[in-house]
C-alpha cells in the first residue's frame, strides 16, 4: 500500500492505495479534475503518459504527495 497526500484547490487529505493502481485512477476516484491543472508527484511534473502509469512504475512504494492546483489570479 502507498501513502498519498493528495492536495488539489478544494481539498487536502490522505488516502491509502495499492501501489498497482495508475495515478489516473486516484484521480478519478477522488474527484479531482486534471485536465484544468498540471499533476505533480513530489513536486515533479508527471510527463507524457505518466496519468497512466502505476505509482510502482513511477517507483513510489511508500509515500508521496500528490497536486493538482489551478491558480486561479495573476500574479
Amino acid at each position: 500500500m502507498v501513502q498519498i497526500k493528495i492536495v488539489a484547490n478544494n481539498s487536502r487529505k490522505t488516502i491509502l492505495t495499492d501501489e498497482n493502481n495508475t495515478v489516473r485512477q486516484v484521480l478519478d476516484a477522488n474527484e479531482i479534475n486534471y485536465a484544468v491543472a498540471p499533476v505533480y508527484i513530489d513536486g515533479a511534473p508527471l510527463g507524457v503518459g505518466d496519468h497512466d502509469k502505476s505509482f510502482a512504475e513511477l517507483g513510489i512504494t511508500e509515500k508521496c504527495l500528490l497536486t493538482a492546483i489551478v491558480k486561479t489570479q495573476n500574479a
